[in-house]
């Protein structure tokens, strides 16, 4: 199969550029004819300020984009196009692109931007379905967009604009979620839901790792407030019969690193951004994956690549968590912000006696689940479905 790959990657590389480059990959891999579309938002970076002024204005159709697909198009013709994030570079301009040279579209929604102005359904700490009723001037009212009525207002107008176009409805001919649970905040918010399929992503599969549990928990994500990195560190204070490692880096380490030298905790250790083979290391040797999220994570990919490894996950009992950690067989859950919840959590699993049967479990349900062979199947099918409802 001939397929148009879309995506526009972040400032900072995450989870979507990941899932976008790895299913690209998984594609060559077996044998398809693939040709991509790459925009990023590190081009804002070079353009001058009245440009960037223009560019704002014009948030909802980027006429370049608009333009470079369809001359893509009629020089691959492709049979489907398969977008993955198209903020804010591309605009769902291409989406009518594609539907003006006759392409099926298929889009994976990695978050739930088409319905909240800052993609998350989050604010001031704790989850927030304010715009879900309809109306999207809330987002202004709080600044959703990175803390700026300006740009919050500009991304409400691209909203609004689309919806009156019925973009969404009538140019994208299926839509793919990665967990049931974001299905329906889509489905319970206008969107058709027989066009939306749930396909959880996949990660590679590290092969057969030995368990060697050294005794730690761990963590491996962005530290910001939204990850509950703050309900974390309070929670470990008093469990100093559990180390903990924290990789990865953003916003919240300055909190991180004044409350564990204020508190003179010993037994937590910052490890800031790790490379691969680190990586490796730490997922191999440790007790357990702490996830304790206070957003809706549509597809906690962190913990998939838990599961792989065989480590059970001390998870939020919040959105999609819970269709991936179940509590008591490949892990524990804990209610989402209760840093008692989450101490008493941590230390109960850390000393159950049930952990290698937990570790068979969530090896098991990453074989079953989230293998590459798995998505494979479920994309191609999908696909299928795009070209027959053309």
């Amino acid at each position: 199969m001939r397929v148009l790959v879309g995506h526009n990657a972040y400032q900072n590389f995450g989870g979507e550029d990941a899932v976008a480059a790895s299913e690209t990959r998984l594609l060559r891999e077996r044998g398809h004819d693939v040709h991509e579309y790459n925009r990023s938002n590190a081009e804002l970076n070079r353009l001058s300020l009245k440009d960037k002024t223009r560019y704002l204005w014009y948030l909802g159709w980027n006429e370049e984009s608009y333009q470079q697909v369809r001359t893509l198009i009629r020089n691959v013709r492709p049979e489907v196009a398969h977008f993955h994030n198209i903020y804010f570079m591309m605009s769902p301009a291409v989406y009518h692109a594609c539907r003006a040279e006759g392409v099926p579209v298929v889009q994976s929604l990695h978050n739930f931007r088409p319905l909240c102005a800052n993609g998350l359904l989050f604010r001031n700490n704790h989850v927030c379905e304010d715009c879900l009723s309809g109306s999207l001037m809330p987002a202004v009212l709080h600044r959703c967009s990175q803390n700026s009525p300006i740009i919050s207002a500009m991304v409400v107008r691209m909203l609004r604009s689309h919806r009156k176009m019925k973009t969404w409805h009538e140019k994208v001919n299926v839509y793919i979620t990665a967990t049931e649970f974001t299905r329906q905040k889509y489905a319970g918010s206008g969107f058709d839901a027989d066009r939306i399929f749930v396909k959880p992503n996949f990660v590679e599969d590290p092969g057969d790792v030995p368990a060697q549990d050294r005794g730690y928990a761990l963590y491996v994500g962005r530290l910001s407030d939204e990850k509950g990195v703050d309900v974390m560190i309070r929670a470990w204070k008093d469990l100093t019969d559990i180390p903990l490692k924290i990789a990865g880096d953003g916003p919240g380490r300055l909190y991180l690193s004044g409350y564990i030298q204020r508190h003179a905790i010993k037994h937590v250790t910052l490890l800031g951004h790790v490379d691969d083979e680190k990586y490796r290391e730490l997922m191999g040797g440790a007790r357990y994956l702490v996830l304790p999220s206070i957003c809706y994570e549509n597809f906690p990919r962190i913990a998939v690549e838990a599961l792989a490894y065989g480590l059970p996950v001390l998870a939020s009992r919040l959105g999609s968590l819970e269709e991936v950690i179940h509590h008591d067989e490949n892990g524990m859950l804990f209610e989402p912000g209760k840093e008692e919840a989450l101490a008493a959590a941590a230390k109960t699993l850390y000393q159950s006696s049930d952990l290698p049967r937990m570790r068979t479990a969530a090896r098991q349900k990453y074989a079953d689940e989230y293998s590459p062979d798995r998505n494979y199947e479920q994309l191609l099918a999908i696909y299928e479905r795009a070209l027959h409802t053309a």
